[in-house]
Order: C-alpha cells, then structure tokens, then sequence
C-alpha cells in the first residue's frame, strides 16, 4: 500500500472547523451594570460585546445578572480563574469592580458605560466609543493608580459631603418614580430648594494629625488634586500622586455655584476666598457642635453611605492595577 503524503493545506481541508486547534484566547471576566446610562434600553448589549471580545482574542465569561447582587458579581467574576476584570458601567459600578480586583490581585478593565465616566476621562479612555474602549483592552497598557477609602469603603474619584450628598439622596429617591423629563424637573426643583437653605456646617478635622476647624458647605476629598487648567474643572492630570486633596466650600447658594463652575471653567479657581484646599495622607472628619455624633451621609463616586464618625480618610499608593491607553504617561 502506498503511503500517502498530505499537506497542510489537505490536512486542513479534511478537517471539521469545529475540530480544529483555535488560536489561544485570553479568558476574561465580564460584568455589566445593566442599570448604567449607556446600557439601559440596549437589549443585544450582550451579544454586541461577545462579537467585539472574540473579535480581539478574548475568551469572555459573562457573569449573569442573577447570580446576585453587584459586589457578588464581581468577586464571582474574579474567582474564574480569568486574567483580567472587564467592569461595564459607571464610576460607582467601576469603584466596585476595583475593590474585587484589588482583593484578587487581577487587573481591572474600564467600559464607561455611566453618566459621568469621570475616571475614564481621567484615564485617557474614549468615552461614548465602544470599539475603541474595548480595544485598549488589548492594545493598552497596565497603569497602577491611587485608590482612597474612607471607614473601609474605597473610591477612586472623590468622597462629598455636606449639600452634594443630600443632593444625591433627592436623586436617587425620585429616580423611577416617574418619566426621565419628570424626573429631571423634580430634581432640579429639590436642587434649588437645598441650594437656598444651605448653610455652613462645622467640621473638625484632624490633617496628617494637626487639628483644623472650619466651616463649609461642602467637603470633597479626592485622591490627587484636580487639575488648575481652564476646561478641566473635574479632571485630574495625575493619578499616583500618593495624596489626598480636600477641598471645602464655604458658601453654596445658587449664586456661589455658578460662580464657582465659572471660575473652574476658566481655570481661576485657585485663590477663591470661600474654597480652602488641604492636602495629606490621612484626613479625620467630624462634625462639631449639636451634631457632633449623629452618622454622616457621605457620597462615594455617586454611591450613598451613611458612616458612623468619625471619618477616618486614607490613600493607598498604586493600589490597583487598571488597563489605560499606551500614550498615558
């Protein structure tokens, strides 16, 4: 009998697609706030994602919706044995992804998929552009960034308290109740109602350790400072600084927002007589006077908490490992 010689070609020829050897792929795991701006009404989000992800050469796990709450997807997602957390959603959602990554030691990939997407602008990525977000996670690189957290609960963008807090509260009480213009008007309605009773708290606090009292409307405590620079009043030109920025507003009425939003437009925020600035590694906040020991509302990236004082705020340096554009320095 003659032996017979097959080629590559032949051999490939002769067998079954399904059969053949494929091309190694990077297993991944996904999940997806289905609640996030972007994703709501979007029914073949999934299968929109899985075409895209084996397009790139990922091995995409999906973790459903009713395998639990969020922070239970997440650490499902992390217990795979994937390579990489792919966090669809907003800041709030991606706060959640990164507090399971970091408890796992996987690297986190970002989908702005929120309202905001203030730490995607942060990081460079392409907001509002699928293809391109889904494919600096094969092209990018791994950057390590500052994580802050406060009482146990870790932020990646900035901590408020005082009037940006009870404004979240009215937010999140009306939303659903009604349609979104509605819902939009009740908001603003509550809005302007809190802006003209606001007034100015008092807040002690103790900075790297040295005590400073004051008074303020408003407390915003971000990991690195943000950025001086006309047109970028809530970005921040540097993620690994190893610091906390405290910013507290005296005054916010209407008139004094607006100000103030003018100003950090244009770049002249620094020096404004009714906003002081404190930077240090550790930051404890309490309130003084009759208020002194009831729990205090405090907003997390756009996620309400209700924390038990006092507020005990610190950084932790390159904490967690996040995939961004090659060109980020």
């Amino acid at each position: 009998m003659n032996d017979i010689e097959m080629t590559d070609q032949d051999f490939a020829e002769a067998t079954p697609a399904d059969s053949r050897p494929r091309e190694a792929r990077t297993k991944i795991a996904v999940v997806l706030n289905h609640t996030a701006g972007a994703l709501l009404d979007r029914d073949n989000m999934h299968e929109l994602l899985v075409a895209q992800f084996e397009r790139l050469g990922f091995d995409p796990d999906f973790v459903p919706a009713e395998a639990g709450g969020l922070a239970e997807r997440m650490k499902i997602g992390c217990e795979s044995g994937a390579a990489m957390l792919v966090v669809a959603g907003g800041d709030g959602t991606i706060t959640c992804g990164a507090k399971a990554a970091m408890e796992s030691g996987l690297v986190l990939g970002v989908l702005p998929f929120g309202t905001m997407n203030l730490l995607a602008k942060d990081l460079g990525l392409p907001v509002g552009d699928m293809e391109a977000a889904l494919g600096i996670l094969k092209t990018g690189r791994e950057r390590t960034i500052d994580v802050a957290e406060v009482n146990g609960h870790i932020y990646l963008c900035a901590s408020m308290l005082g009037l940006p807090a009870r404004l979240a509260r009215y937010r999140e009480a009306s939303r659903g109740q009604a349609s979104f213009l509605a819902w939009r008007y009740r908001f603003i309605r509550a809005a302007l109602r809190a802006l003209a009773r606001a007034g100015t708290p008092r807040w002690s606090l103790r900075v790297d350790g040295e005590r400073a009292d004051l008074r303020a409307a408003s407390l915003v405590i971000a990991p690195n400072p943000l950025d001086d620079r006309a047109g970028q009043p809530f970005h921040r030109a540097r993620l690994d600084g190893g610091l906390l920025e405290l910013y507290a507003i005296k005054h916010m009425s209407l008139t004094d927002v607006i100000r103030l939003a003018a100003k950090a437009l244009t770049g002249w925020l620094r020096g404004d007589p009714d906003l002081t600035r404190l930077h240090a590694r550790e930051v404890i906040v309490a309130r003084s006077g009759r208020r002194s020991g009831q729990s205090i509302r405090v907003m997390n990236d756009g996620e309400i908490h209700l924390l038990e004082p006092p507020l005990v705020y610190r950084i932790r340096p390159r904490a967690l490992r996040v995939m961004a554009p090659m060109e980020l320095e």
